[in-house]
């Protein structure tokens, strides 16, 4: 029962510190958008700042493995609220424009479908563990 705890102490412990290293990934891209009045939002400075320290090696996916896992683990659960929100709140617009609205969307999964399927053999022949010819069948 010891270990357990201690384990599950442990994991709490590495999921503070790991979320710790993202928000100050956030602020340190806060500042940067702030004071050189970049045109784009902190979240997104964020992102390519994290990016970079992984390609930099500073940062390396085993040190953000739990924190990853949760986030991946309950994703729904950070856009169902604002999905909701947002249809209950737009629906008169939504009937008005319901077609456009759905072949929007249809087509931007078409795409994104494509593109991850694209970019999954991409990365296949880039680790050179399949040829250009197997991809294409």
């Amino acid at each position: 029962m010891r270990s357990r705890a201690k384990g599950s102490l442990r994991t709490a412990t590495r999921l503070a510190g790991q979320c710790a290293i993202v928000y100050g990934v956030f602020l340190v891209a806060s500042e940067v958008v702030q004071s050189l009045h970049l045109p784009l939002p902190a979240s997104l400075a964020g992102a390519l700042l994290f990016l970079m320290l992984l390609l930099l090696g500073v940062v390396t996916p085993e040190q953000m493995r739990e924190l990853s896992n949760l986030i991946a683990a309950h994703l729904a659960f950070f856009f169902v609220p604002l999905v909701v929100m947002g249809v209950v709140s737009w629906a008169g617009a939504l009937v008005r424009v319901w077609p456009v609205v759905g072949a929007a969307l249809l087509g931007s999964a078409v795409v994104g479908i494509a593109a991850s399927g694209l970019a999954a053999q991409a990365i296949q022949v880039f680790r050179g563990r399949r040829r250009v010819s197997e991809c294409k069948r």
